[in-house]
């Protein structure tokens, strides 16, 4: 495993309690994430992560420097510190990471850099044939849970980094007993689809793979905006139910949310399009039968290994499902997590998504290609 000297390690540690840089990292490669940001140097790129809880400070700030380049000094590291606030330093290219979100995984295969993973958490959740193959084989491991990664395996695979989603207050435990980078992999909090979808561009830096990165985004945001429906018109569209009751709470996304920002573009009418949360409603079933009761078009997520759910197990849920118009109409699409590669792929595909809920808000609709994966399939 690659170590850095002890005194560069301690010098270039991450300090979310210390000061915080007031000025804003400048770069024209982002346009849409509020919590990347990025400026190249002449020794590498500084990459700031900014706290999705308190945006008024950082989270976390890498410096990625090219493996090929020399250390900084001790004079110069200060320099650094002094002008834009500690760091962690990551040598790139990374070439052996752990990852531990399966959408990560996707966007690796995407960039042609599938090889730069060494460990995986969560495995059984990801439906990508090639790392379900690695993962067999033996040439890539398995670390358990995500959120309790197994620490013998990260360290017999001498992992150079690893990838985690932080959650508010959680500190890193056993991690930082590994001393490699923690990459603080934020880009779920993001609260449209093409802003989460840019982080695609920091993860390229990380595995030296930045114009496929910055190629691939460029391709995603083109189909994005070609596919978004105009904000015209709203009440002629479709009404849209989502998701699915868990025992007493019925959780959709917020108006202000990845997701409900996708559903409006591709063409629905949704319910909660007003609300100004960014992340998810904790609602009664009664309030969004209440909300859903003249729906048009019911979308939600289920996960079945046997076999894809039929309409009588949709309404075997509830009983007060069947006075629903839209199970009446039959207008029911549901999306089996067990076998589709939704959670694989969407997250930095949002194009594909946008265009495959597109053909289902308006089916006579002939600009979304027939050729777009199938998400979400009729009951």
């Amino acid at each position: 495993m690659r170590r850095l000297p002890l005194f560069l390690l301690m010098l270039l540690a991450v300090a979310c309690t210390g000061p915080q840089q007031e000025t804003r990292l400048v770069s024209a490669r982002v346009e849409y994430a509020t919590l990347l940001q990025m400026q190249d140097t002449c020794r590498g790129t500084l990459c700031r992560i900014i706290n999705p809880w308190d945006t008024t400070r950082v989270l976390i700030q890498y410096f990625l420097l090219p493996e090929t380049d020399t250390l900084f000094s001790e004079a110069e590291a200060e320099s650094l510190e002094h002008h834009y606030g500690k760091f962690t330093l990551v040598r790139t290219p990374l070439s052996r990471n752990t990852v531990c979100a399966s959408c990560h995984c996707y966007l690796l295969r995407e960039l042609g850099a599938l090889d730069c993973m060494a460990v995986v958490c969560d495995a059984d959740y990801t439906q990508l044939p090639d790392v379900r193959k690695r993962l067999a084989d033996g040439s890539l491991l398995d670390a358990g849970t995500a959120i309790a990664p197994n620490i013998e395996v990260l360290l017999s695979a001498q992992s150079d980094a690893i990838w985690i989603s932080p959650f508010e207050n959680a500190g890193l435990g056993q991690l930082s007993l590994l001393r490699i980078p923690v990459i603080f992999c934020a880009d779920y909090m993001e609260n449209t689809p093409l802003a989460r979808a840019e982080w695609m561009k920091f993860y390229g830096r990380l595995v030296g793979r930045a114009a496929e990165a910055d190629s691939l985004f460029a391709v995603v945001r083109s189909n994005y905006l070609r596919l978004a429906v105009a904000p015209s018109d709203t009440l002629s569209r479709p009404v849209l139910l989502v998701d699915l009751p868990t025992s007493a709470t019925w959780y959709v996304p917020g108006g202000r949310s990845t997701m409900g920002h996708l559903y409006q573009d591709a063409g629905f009418r949704y319910p909660w399009a007003f609300d100004t949360h960014a992340g998810s409603l904790s609602l009664s079933p009664e309030v969004v039968l209440d909300d859903g009761w003249e729906a048009d078009v019911w979308l939600f997520k289920y996960y079945n290994t046997g076999r894809d759910w039929t309409l009588s197990d949709l309404r075997a849920l509830s009983p007060a499902f069947g006075s629903l118009r839209v199970v009446r109409e039959g207008n029911l699409w549901g999306c089996n997590t067990a076998t589709s590669p939704y959670f694989d792929e969407t997250p930095f595909r949002p194009d594909l998504l946008l265009g495959s809920l597109r053909r289902i808000a308006l089916p006579a609709d002939t600009l979304a290609p027939d050729s777009l994966p199938v998400y979400f399939r009729p009951l």
